[in-house]
């Protein structure tokens, strides 16, 4: 894509700033650039949430867990409303760690 919506994360916020980096980084190699899907944010910080809550790091969930939103990525985008066939995650546990 050579243009999209504009994203709706909150003005000044992390998500809005490493979406925009995102899209930056694409366009400077040619690359198309991404549409911000809500479901995949949805099924994103429900992860995130079962991360932080629960002091883990990792891709997969517990089903037994009171925060539990998808045993993987598919069933987590799926569950979020997002029906598309694939994808893959990243997670990081040190943002002192993370790439500027």
């Amino acid at each position: 894509m050579t243009s999209i919506n504009a994203a709706t994360y909150t003005a000044g916020s992390e998500e809005l700033a490493a979406f925009a980096k995102l899209n930056a980084e694409r366009q400077t190699c040619g690359f198309g650039l991404l549409q911000q899907s809500t479901q995949l944010d949805t099924a994103a910080s429900g992860h995130a949430n079962y991360l932080l809550r629960n002091n883990k790091a990792g891709h997969f969930q517990d089903p037994s867990d009171p925060f539990f939103t998808g045993n993987n990525a598919l069933d987590r985008a799926n569950a979020a409303g997002y029906s598309r066939c694939s994808f893959s995650t990243t997670t990081r546990t040190s943002p002192a760690a993370a790439p500027t």
